[in-house]
Order: C-alpha cells, then sequence, then structure tokens
C-alpha cells in the first residue's frame, strides 16, 4: 500500500492548500463578526460612563487620601481644614480665610435655611408604592433648637414644596420660622433612581437653589444636629464638609455659602442637567461622592499663570475634614444611637455637626440604620423621655434644648 504523499495531505476536499483557505476565514470571520460587533458597541456606547471614569481617574485617583495620594497643593490647606484650625483662635480662621479666599470676600449672609422635602412629596413614578409619610417629632424639633442656639441667626427660612410639617413639636418651633413656599426642580420624564434617591438628589438642589439666591447656611431636613458654635466661620465664603466616609466625598446635609458664588451655580445647574436626563452618573455614584468629584472638576483648573493662582474669579472654597461637619458615618449610627453616656462610639471631640442618615431607609430595603432611626423616634416623644435616659444621644438631645446636666458631655466634646 501506498501512503500519500504530505503536500496531497494537506490539500482540502476541494484541492485547495489549508495556506489559502486561512485567509479567507480570517478574512470572512472579520467581515461578518469582528466588523458588526465593533459597530454595535460603538453605537450603543455610553460616553457619559467613559466621561466619568476619565473624571475619576485624572481627579480621584491622583489626589484623594484614601488612594495614598494628596491633594494639589493648591487645594490641600482648604479642602482638608483640620477641625483644630477651624475651632482654634480666631487668627487661626481669618489664616484660612486669608489662604483660600480673594482679599475682597464678604461675610456669609446671617441667615439658616431648612429644606423640607418629606418622602410623601416627592412626585410618584409608575409602579411605585406610596411611602409612609414623615413626621416632624421631637428630634427634628431638638435640631432645630441646636441651631437656634448655637447658629444664632437673624432669620431661619424654611423652605418646603406643597405643604409645611403638621404636628405638635412643629408647632413650638413655627414661630421661629419664616415660610417659603418653594417650586419643586424639574423632573425627567422617567428616572431610574428610586423615590428616596429622587428626594435626595431634589432637596440638594433646593439647598443649592436657596444659597445662591439668598446665602447662608443651609440645612438638608431637620435631621442636622449642631453641637457647638461656628459663628466665626462666617467669614468663609464657602463652606462645606468632608463626609466621615473611606472615599474623597463631601456632605450634602450642610453648606454655606455667599450668595451667586459661581461654586453653587455650577453644582446647581450641572446637578439639574444631570438629574434631567437621568444621567447615569447619579445611578453609579453616591450623591455626595458625585459632588466631590464635580468640586475637583470646578475647582481644579489650571490657573492662567502662578501669579494670579489666588485671584481667579472662581476663588477657593472650605471643605473641614472628615469628622467635623459631617461626624458620624451611615454605618456608626446604630452603635452611637444605642451607646451610653460612658461609652465613646466616635470621636466627637471635633464634631460641629452630624447627621442622621434617612435616605438609605427605603421600605424595600429596610437596613440596620433605618430600624435604629426609627426606635429613635419612638423612644423621644416628648422631653421627659429625656429626663432619665443615659444614651449619648439622649445627653445630646438634652444639649439642643438647653436642658443637658452640668458637664455630662464634656469628655466627648472636649477630649
Amino acid at each position: 500500500m501506498t501512503l500519500p504523499s504530505p503536500s496531497k495531505m494537506r490539500r482540502g476536499r476541494a484541492g485547495l492548500p489549508l495556506r489559502t483557505l486561512r485567509p479567507l476565514l480570517f478574512g470572512v470571520v472579520f467581515v461578518f463578526v469582528v466588523v458588526p460587533m465593533l459597530v454595535y458597541n460603538l453605537t450603543t456606547l455610553d460616553y457619559s460612563r467613559i466621561r466619568r471614569f476619565s473624571l475619576t481617574v485624572d481627579s480621584l485617583a491622583q489626589y484623594t487620601t484614601n488612594r495614598g495620594a494628596r491633594l494639589p497643593s493648591h487645594l490641600a490647606t482648604c479642602f482638608d481644614a483640620s477641625g483644630d484650625t477651624l475651632l482654634g483662635s480666631a487668627a487661626d480662621v481669618t489664616r484660612l480665610q486669608t489662604e483660600c479666599f480673594p482679599s475682597t470676600a464678604t461675610e456669609v449672609p446671617d441667615l439658616v435655611h431648612f429644606v423640607y422635602l418629606p418622602i410623601h412629596a416627592v412626585p410618584l413614578q409608575e409602579g411605585e408604592a406610596k411611602p409612609v409619610p414623615e413626621n416632624f417629632t421631637y428630634v427634628q424639633f431638638a435640631a432645630v433648637q441646636a441651631v437656634r442656639k448655637f447658629v444664632k441667626p437673624t432669620m431661619i427660612i424654611l423652605h418646603y414644596p406643597a405643604t409645611e410639617p403638621r404636628s405638635f413639636w412643629y408647632t413650638q418651633c413655627q414661630r421661629y420660622l419664616s415660610l417659603h413656599r418653594v417650586t419643586m426642580p424639574k423632573l425627567p420624564d422617567k428616572s431610574s433612581l428610586d423615590v428616596h434617591q429622587r428626594r435626595e438628589v431634589m432637596q440638594f438642589l433646593l439647598m443649592l437653589r436657596a444659597l445662591r439666591k439668598q446665602g447662608g447656611v443651609a440645612f438638608g431636613g431637620f435631621n442636622t444636629f449642631v453641637l457647638r458654635s461656628f459663628r466665626p466661620w462666617r467669614k468663609l465664603a464657602i463652606l462645606g464638609g468632608r463626609s466621615a466616609s473611606p472615599s474623597f466625598s463631601l456632605s450634602t446635609r450642610l453648606l454655606q455659602a455667599t450668595p451667586r458664588q459661581q461654586y453653587i451655580v455650577f453644582l446647581e445647574s450641572t446637578l439639574q442637567q444631570l438629574f434631567e436626563r437621568d444621567d447615569q452618573r447619579l445611578r453609579d455614584t453616591p450623591l455626595n461622592q458625585l459632588v466631590a468629584e464635580l468640586t475637583l472638576e470646578f475647582f481644579n483648573v489650571p490657573s492662567p499663570s502662578p501669579s494670579t493662582a489666588k485671584s481667579t474669579a472662581r476663588g477657593k472654597a472650605v471643605f473641614a475634614t472628615s469628622g467635623v461637619l459631617d461626624a458620624i458615618a451611615v454605618e456608626q449610627l446604630p452603635a452611637f444611637l444605642s451607646a451610653s453616656l460612658s461609652d465613646r462610639p466616635v470621636d466627637l471631640h471635633h464634631a460641629v455637626a452630624f447627621h442622621l442618615d434617612t435616605f438609605r431607609a427605603a421600605p424595600r430595603d429596610a437596613t440596620e440604620q433605618a430600624t435604629a432611626f426609627a426606635a429613635l423616634q419612638k423612644r423621644y416623644q416628648s422631653a421627659e423621655a429625656l429626663h432619665d435616659d443615659e444614651t449619648l444621644f439622649g445627653a445630646i438631645l438634652r444639649l439642643s434644648v438647653s436642658a443637658n446636666r452640668t458637664a455630662e458631655l464634656d469628655k466627648h466634646l472636649l477630649g
């Protein structure tokens, strides 16, 4: 038997050599598989995500402390102001003001804005269940009293969309409030955010609107507790706080500014545009981190020359380091709310304010934080409930309504 030669074995059934078939098969795969896949991916690509990724790499990966890097030199002092500096002498605050703002900066108006946007006032989308209405309780009453005690504004303005709060404890502080009914921010035709996320964005937009028009200090809701005075900080034309979280993020619950600040205008217009078009950045990024990204995008613009770095029209801003204006992280709230007065669950040595976060308290996703907050509302329904309360938060409520015992919080607030 005679075996076929190797050259004949490499021929196909039609007699074509394999070296001829390979490029032919490659061409078929390229034309009918690779090219259609490229066209499909290019036409369906979400370019906003590319922009977000680029911004995150360029701004956050290079400048945030949680990745082992530092903010650029022209932002470091102002974007990470320590509690020692802010709570130091008047000279310390003046030096910070000189470093971070033009010499022509004016003081912040002596106004406080409360933005009241209860969850049941947010328009629902098709298929969404009606949320449980929120009440104005003794806890919110105490928060208002703390602002009156420590901020001492000449006027407190309550911004509300439809109806003002209605409860016994609201009537007890109603006489201190000037009412302002507001128009709701424009909503997208269809939003991928749930009702709690939409409320968070809309409330922050209303805060920015109030600051843009009138300036002052704006609070998101009635759940921010002030622990000590920060009136000397009125020299700081823009003041915010780093969030108590590992990533670089900024609190959306408390913000101070003079009227018509370009930074406030930029934040309001940019967030409104993202909200109206249901941008993926709002879906993928927590609001406090997105605000941090936009802030770096606004302020980290190279100056025309080093000599004009301090006189650019945009100026700068001061953001207190975490643990000052947003002193307690969401994850710490359950332990904090249940801690006894002798415990030290969090460091309040430089704490000026903290927020009881309720935005994650969606009924379909009841978190430990939401459960703790609900229990808190039930526990404190009257001033009498505070008398024998031995918890740390009970002592803070007594401080807020000027009913605290002598020096009971000194070890927490004074170190």
